[in-house]
């Protein structure tokens, strides 16, 4: 179900850019439904899998800070960003790293520490990146408002 979800999410996404079906509620709606889509999923593996904490936590640290910036630049009346290729490949190794470790588990009943702190490192290091990468467009956005 977990990899059904994501590939939805692209398949949306990439179909309203084909046809231009691209608006302002759907930009706002999108983040809003995977973020959504993101905490049920981390509540159920979090439940079966603690070992997901960390990786939870930089998620909901990225999507709060994020939230919080395009709240304030929607305040000033300046448009938030689109979602841009960073943010998307978090998203995509937040479902990839969680889907094989539930998984091999599952399936297999093979357990890695190392796999998955390997899988889960990585993964909130590319939400790291996001974060800092959507920070300097924000920034950008707030210092162009002000002149």
């Amino acid at each position: 179900m977990i990899i059904l979800s994501g590939i939805s999410d692209a398949l949306d996404g990439f179909i309203a850019r084909r046809f231009n079906q691209i608006t302002d509620i759907g930009k706002l709606l999108d983040p809003l439904a995977d973020k959504l889509t993101l905490i049920a999923i981390m509540i159920c593996i979090l439940v079966l899998f603690p070992i997901v904490m960390p990786v939870v936590i930089v998620l909901i640290l990225k999507d709060v800070i994020m939230m919080i910036g395009a709240s304030h630049l929607l305040k000033k009346n300046v448009k938030p960003p689109a979602a841009k290729w960073y943010g998307k490949l978090s998203t995509i190794m937040f479902y990839f790293s969680v889907s094989l470790i539930v998984f091999l588990k599952a399936v297999y009943k093979f357990e890695s520490p190392i796999l998955s702190l390997v899988l889960l490192g990585a993964t909130a290091a590319m939400m790291i990146f996001s974060l800092v990468k959507y920070f300097l467009i924000f920034k950008e956005l707030n210092s162009s408002e002000k002149e």
